[in-house]
């Protein structure tokens, strides 16, 4: 089963990490989250059933177009906090401590959203600006002068700026890799449609269908 997660995660060529990919196949997957959730305590099982599916359903929203019930929302990731916070603790005391990243999703994510016209982030979220990683330090290796940091940093924005012009976008056709990585995402989408929960839970979050 382990195996059969790493070979559908692959990003392709060229790529620097499987995480996002593995945590997609993996959780997309109802039999998996059940052999996930088999490896804690019995009594804690409904209740990480609950917090995966909520913690889906949210990064989901936050990264789509979607337009949203803000206002739910906001209530749905302060109930989330609460539930990741108190539930595997007997109700009494925080037992974790949240990063500063899925404290500005739980705490912030709706204020940004309504600042988008009730939308999800879609292009302002944090995707876009992960996949120039790997093109960045391309650059920096094999395209910018070594003579100093100075030289180098400049023609890294020199060149991420040229990448970054519609008109240079659009004469440059869409390579091999990418078109295949978009593909594999669309097969996995197919597959492992996320089940039960997380659709109950968006559909009482969106205002269209």
């Amino acid at each position: 089963e382990t195996k059969s997660w790493t070979e559908e995660s692959t990003t392709g060529k060229g790529g620097t990490s499987t995480s996002g990919n593995v945590v997609h196949t993996l959780l997309s997957k109802q039999s998996n989250i059940d052999v996930l959730v088999s490896l804690v305590d019995e009594k804690y099982h409904s209740n990480l059933k609950e917090c995966i599916s909520r913690c889906y359903t949210i990064t989901k929203l936050y990264n789509s177009d979607m337009l949203i019930d803000v206002e739910a929302y906001r209530q749905f990731c302060k109930d989330t906090k609460r539930k990741l916070l108190t539930d595997f603790n007997g109700n009494k005391t925080e037992w974790i401590y949240l990063t500063p990243t899925v404290h500005s999703i739980l705490e912030h994510g709706a204020d940004l959203i309504e600042a988008n016209d009730g939308r999800g982030l879609l292009s302002y979220s944090e995707s876009g600006l992960e996949c120039n990683n790997k093109i960045l330090r391309l650059i920096r290796i094999s395209l910018s002068r070594k003579t100093s940091q100075a030289d180098n940093l400049s023609d890294c924005l020199t060149r991420l700026a040229i990448r970054s012009d519609p008109e240079v976008r659009a004469a440059v056709p869409e390579g091999r890799v990418q078109t295949k990585c978009r593909q594999k995402s669309a097969v996995l989408r197919a597959q492992y449609p996320f089940e039960s929960l997380s659709d109950y839970f968006i559909k009482g979050l969106i205002l269209e269908g």
